[in-house]
């Protein structure tokens, strides 16, 4: 050999060499270690004993987490990036191998080994030399057109290919020909129809439970009704978009399955307006019509499309909202094809090619017909990004369709549960599983002007002909790659049992394993169909090609929030109620199991939210080990998690997100600092838009599986008397009194009004300490804390992290007051003169382009004169008129003293004349009043007690449905709405909450005797005011009198777990606001302008994290004075006697909605 071959090859054997040394010493440290782990009666354990998880145990030591490591380190100096763990195909003995050869088995490795065997039933089977047997069944029509591409790739992957005889039309002659009802010895059976392949088109379903562990369908039971036909994916997606994480990245347009929720697309449509456009599909029998698909686009801004859209109340169709703003290339639109391979469905695992197709499309005036002439394809589409769109463009495009067709196939998970009922050999197990099954779909995408993708639809059966015209060979090419390649990934037979075992091992501290180590504290206690479905996993992956593993993935931490969400809204439907759903439980009750052993079955079924962190830690674990980086590897040791920065795709997508949350950081520091509210400039206001459509706090990530990670970056000590210290603390904008000192343990602040929102940071001194803001589960990361008016706490809590879970070790106390509004205001003197200034809007939330924000001067006149003015305008005979706040200032500046006990809503045009307390009396008798809202709505209510009885004897904070009475006749009822601390599947919709209410109340006179007033801060939508018109209709209360409370200012703070609507997002709800004011006019209803009144003065807000109660309850004693909260107890203070509910501005408008009440009374009475 040469001598560079022969240098190689002598460094290859001294390597080898040096191999064997290490792993003989491994293997002798190795089994010190497992007898020193293990109890001398608790027999072999998962590398570790019965005691290990105990509460209280030691977490994996320094020394045990070296010995991970140097066991993985030794493996990576031989494996290089070409022959990684998860590429190593060459046929040489891995040094895993090698090394497992030199120590004893342990159970889990044991374990894998006999799943995994019968797993590879095929390989061994096929030892006589016979090919396996691919069974093609369906439609001839889909046989005829896909099915040469597909012989292509089976014959490479070794297949006998025979048809059914009820498919075969026209096929090659070497094709066996074989009758339906024949029994053939099938490995794969190709179902090609447009349904799920039931019945006699391809298999029975109820079949499938008979299948062998290596047989394998093409089709995944559900896929059909719950993503392929257009409204299946249109129920799909509309159900999951109330979900948290999908509210600023809806996954798919807005739709509506027509004429059966035609009403819900009417009232949307009127909150959104006649300029918007929306897609007609109709609703064919699947891809057999194809080609008379008929697809429309149209508004409500003419007369003939309106006449078009009314016209389907009876005809069936899809409509869907048409996304305005979408990427051209080279000035055309475009839609992308992706071919996307499940191969579980629950747990998830999916794949999606490398390559796809893009098809250029007309514009809307021709539907967005194809152009048949012009088709590119995936790499041609990331050149076009990069050179057009910056070097970046390509990643956030990419990244952004893998994630749209990730959560789609999330939220689809539990809607194909009912479609497995029957599919299990074992009638109470496998509920959700079927191992057989895999299935090839087309997802079709559109990207947007932002390269934010959407879901346009999926395809069950992607149309896979091969063209004959010679500028189709890049289209047939990447379809014939994409089938064979899926056939390769689906019936690969590599032995990959010691890889997981390994993985496993590494990740004992996290997972046990059931029968093995499995603990009652166990935070996840794998099962065999758990370790199954892993095996196929790794196996897969190895055997990959062009597809791209994309869940789960080592950047599944961005689909934690999702996955946290599907987790609570699958509570109401628990496996049991799928099982009796499906007619199971009987069979399970009829096999001998009662109802005790099936719900166990349950408990140990692991869908994908129940497995994702799990998934996710393994993935990184491959990963970690594959680059070699061993401080990955230590993170995931010990805390189940790591930040693969050296992951290439993933660093690029988190490049992307680092740069958004710059450009949050930068908000919130501006939303920080005290705003002046004064005028300011009116300019860029397009620009400040862009950048307030950020999302502020969805980069926030939570752990995998256990405690954050420390920052070790930090300087820290490591002395135990520090474990319990703060190293640093603060909050801005503000000062501690007395300054920080380590050992100081309480704190106080005092803050102006303006100062709604405070940014904490702490820093522990420990390096194995960290600091949680409020609680144990509080954050770990510098926070936003809103304020409320008065006395506020903030706790710091310390924890160690130097045990199995997290140690209270100590905790700081920061006492904040918040001054409020009129605190230092000084006494009025209106015999001097005033200058007349009013507020349009705050500058920190300038919502109006048009107008100036802060504190600005109106009027030449002074107040005095003003308000004399004022006297001569006519009465305001609504609770609508535009107005303002109008106040006295000795100058209109920010350096001028502004006396806000005297500040007005005044309208412009007319004059409120609220009722007084006598008139409101006289025309409340014998009212029944029935309010449902939130909190908001709550306070009106105890707002008009208060007034009407003179005195609040009673308070509570209502979540449910409550009754009131008072002595003058008047009686109160309140429903609470929505109920957002209650599941989602629990929560009751807003015509049962209604209805309750009402059959509460009864016996109701149809009559303005009976008062309904509902609304709140911004859940409030066009579609709840005619819910309230269809239920009094339906109750026979039409004629009572109905008070709509329209959206309120809120939400408008940058707090963790909080909404947040900045400047951009409020305008939505201003136009929303529009809609419901019309809505409510055209029905009758009194609407209450509480937005316009409340949106200058936002931060005027008196409590809670919403930033958006503008009442308090206050505690008064039997001398009327407030009793103070910390000495309520105190037997010298005087003794509480009745309630009082403070705040101008809502004393402002719930007197504005008891005038209009009594107003209607007297006209309706004269």
């Amino acid at each position: 050999m040469p001598g560079g071959g022969g240098q190689n090859a002598c460094t290859t054997k001294g390597t080898t060499l040096l191999l064997v040394m290490a792993v003989s010493a491994i293997s002798l440290f190795t089994n010190l270690h497992i007898s020193h782990l293990t109890s001398s009666n608790a027999g072999i354990v998962w590398a570790s004993n019965k005691n290990q998880h105990s509460p209280g145990a030691s977490p994996l030591d320094e020394r045990e987490i070296a010995d991970l490591l140097g066991r993985v380190s030794t493996v990576v100096e031989v494996n290089t990036a070409k022959h990684s763990p998860l590429n190593n195909s060459n046929g040489r003995m891995s040094t895993e191998t090698m090394k497992a050869a030199t120590e004893p088995p342990n159970p889990i490795m044991l374990l894998l080994q006999e799943i995994e065997n019968e797993q590879l039933l095929l390989k061994k089977g096929n030892a006589d030399g016979k090919k396996p047997i691919a069974l093609v069944r369906g439609s001839s029509q889909v046989v005829d057109r896909d099915l040469p591409l597909y012989l292509q790739g089976l014959e490479k992957a070794g297949f006998d290919v025979r048809i059914s005889k009820q498919a075969a039309h026209g096929q090659p002659a070497n094709i066996s020909v074989v009758d339906q009802s024949s029994a053939v010895d099938w490995t794969l059976l190709l179902c090609m129809a447009f349904n799920d392949g039931d019945g006699s088109s391809c298999m029975i379903r109820s079949t499938i439970k008979h299948l062998r562990p290596h047989q394998k369908i093409s089709r995944i039971p559900g896929v059909r009704s719950v993503l392929w036909k257009k409204e299946g994916l249109c129920r799909t997606t509309m159900d999951a978009h109330h979900l948290p994480a999908l509210l600023s990245s809806p996954i798919a347009p807005l739709c509506w399955v027509l004429p059966v929720q035609f009403d819900g697309f009417a009232s949307v449509v009127s909150v959104l307006g006649n300029t918007k456009r929306w897609v007609f599909k109709s609703l064919g029998a699947g891809s057999a019509s194809e080609a008379q698909k008929q697809l429309t686009v149209m508004s409500s801004s003419t007369e003939a499309d309106l006449k078009k859209i009314e016209s389907y109340r009876q005809q069936p169709a899809l409509v869907q909202e048409l996304i305005e703003d979408p990427l051209l290339v080279n000035g055309f639109h475009v839609s992308l094809r992706a071919y996307v391979l499940v191969t579980s469905a629950s747990p998830l695992r999916v794949y999606w090619h490398q390559e796809g197709l893009v098809y250029f499309r007309q514009d809307a005036s021709t539907a967005f017909k194809k152009i048949l002439s012009r088709k590119w394809y995936f790499a041609q589409l990331r050149q076009y990004l990069t050179r057009h769109h910056g070097e970046n463009a390509e990643d956030k495009a990419f990244s952004s369709m893998e994630r749209a067709i990730v959560r789609s196939l999330l939220v689809a998970e539990s809607n194909l549960a009912v479609h497995y009922g029957g599919l299990a050999a074992n009638p109470s197990s496998n509920l959700y599983r079927c191992n057989h099954c895999f299935q090839l779909l087309g997802f079709d995408l559109i990207l947007n002007k932002t390269l934010d993708a959407t879901v346009i639809e999926v395809n069950g059966q992607p149309h896979m002909r091969e063209s004959t015209k010679k500028e189709a060979w890049a289209s047939n090419t990447i379809k014939a790659t994409a089938i064979e390649e899926m056939v390769k990934l689906q019936f690969s037979q590599e032995e990959v049992a010691l890889q997981l075992s390994n993985a496993l091992n590494f990740l004992r501290k996290h997972m046990g394993l059931e029968d093995i180590s499995c603990h009652k504290d166990e935070k996840l206690c794998l099962t065999k169909e758990d370790l199954e479905f892993m095996l196929s996993t790794v196996r897969q992956n190895r055997a990959r090609g062009n597809f791209i593993q994309i869940y789960p993935s080592v950047s599944g931490e961005v689909y934690d929030t999702l996955v946290k969400d599907l987790s609570h809204a699958s509570r109401g439907r628990s496996p049991h109620a799928v099982l009796v759903k499906s007619g199971r439980h009987n069979a399970a009750a009829a096999a001998g199991e009662d109802d005790v052993m099936i719900r166990q079955h349950f408990r140990d079924y692991h869908d994908t939210t129940v497995l994702h962190k799990a998934l996710t830690a393994v993935e990184s674990y491959f990963e970690a080990r594959a680059l070699g980086n061993t401080q990955q590897l230590r993170d995931l040791a010990r805390y189940g998690k790591v930040q693969p920065a050296a992951a290439p795709v993933l660093e690029r997508q988190q490049q992307h997100e680092e740069s958004n949350n710059v450009n949050d950081r930068q908000q919130q520091q501006q939303q920080q600092q005290p705003a002046v509210e004064n005028k300011g400039d009116q300019d860029n206001v397009a620009a400040e838009d862009k950048k307030e459509n950020m999302d502020d706090f969805d980069s926030l990530v939570g752990n995998v599986l256990g405690g954050a990670a420390p920052d070790r970056t930090r300087e820290c000590a490591k002395d135990p008397d520090s474990v319990k210290l703060l190293k640093s603390l603060s909050m801005t904008p503000g000062k501690l009194n007395p300054a920080f000192s380590t050992t100081q343990t309480s704190y106080n602040m005092v803050v102006p009004n303006d100062v709604t929102c405070l940014h904490i940071k702490a820093e522990a001194a420990h390096c194995r300490s960290e600091v949680r803001i409020n609680s144990m589960k509080g954050t770990n990361k510098p926070a936003n804390w809103s304020l409320d008016v008065g006395d506020n706490s903030i706790a710091l809590v310390v924890v160690s992290l130097e045990h199995s879970e997290p140690w209270l070790v100590s905790k700081y106390t920061v006492n904040i007051y918040r001054e409020s509004l009129m605190e230092h205001e000084a006494r009025f003197d209106e015999s001097e003169d005033h200058e007349v200034c009013y507020l349009p809007q705050s500058c920190s939330l300038r919502v109006y382009h048009d107008l100036p924000c802060g504190i600005t001067h109106l009027s030449s006149r002074t107040w005095t004169q003003y308000k004399a003015e004022q006297e001569t305008l006519p009465v305001c005979t609504n609770a609508y008129n535009q107005g303002r706040w109008v106040l006295p200032c000795s100058k209109c500046t920010p350096a001028g003293t502004c006396y806000w006990r005297q500040a007005v809503w005044m309208a412009k045009e007319c004059r409120y004349v609220l009722a007084p307390v006598e008139d409101l009396r006289k025309c409340m008798v014998g009212k029944k009043m029935l309010f449902i809202g939130d909190s908001t709505v709550r306070g009106m209510m105890y707002h008009m007690i208060e007034r009407l009885n003179g005195t609040l004897l009673t308070w509570n904070k209502a979540h449910s449905i409550r009754s009131y009475h008072i002595p003058m006749n008047v009686s109160f009822g309140f429903a609470y709405y929505p109920q957002f601390f209650l599941p989602k599947a629990k929560q009751p919709v807003f015509e049962k909450a209604l209805y309750q209410l009402l059959r509460r109340q009864a016996p109701l006179s149809n009559s303005q005797e009976t008062v309904l007033i509902f609304g709140g801060v911004q859940w409030l939508s066009p579609h709840h005011i005619q819910v309230v018109n269809k239920a009094i209709r339906k109750a026979q209360l039409d004629k009572i009198t109905v008070v709509v409370k329209l959206h309120g200012s809120g939400f408008n703070q940058p707090v963790q777990g909080v909404i947040y609507n900045n400047a951009a997002k409020t305008r939505k709800l201003l136009f929303r606001h529009r809609m419901m004011l019309n809505a409510s006019l055209q029905l009758g209803f009194i609407p209450v302008d509480t937005f316009s009144l409340t949106l200058p003065r936002h931060k005027h807000y008196l409590y809670g994290r919403c930033a958006c109660h503008f009442h308090t309850v206050v505690a008064m004693d039997e001398n009327g004075n407030p009793v103070p909260q910390t000495t309520q107890s105190d037997a010298n203070t005087p003794k509480q006697v009745h309630y009082h509910i403070d705040g101008p501005i809502n004393d402002f408008y719930t007197q504005l909605t008891t005038t209009e009440i009594c107003r209607k009374h007297n006209t309706e009475n004269t």
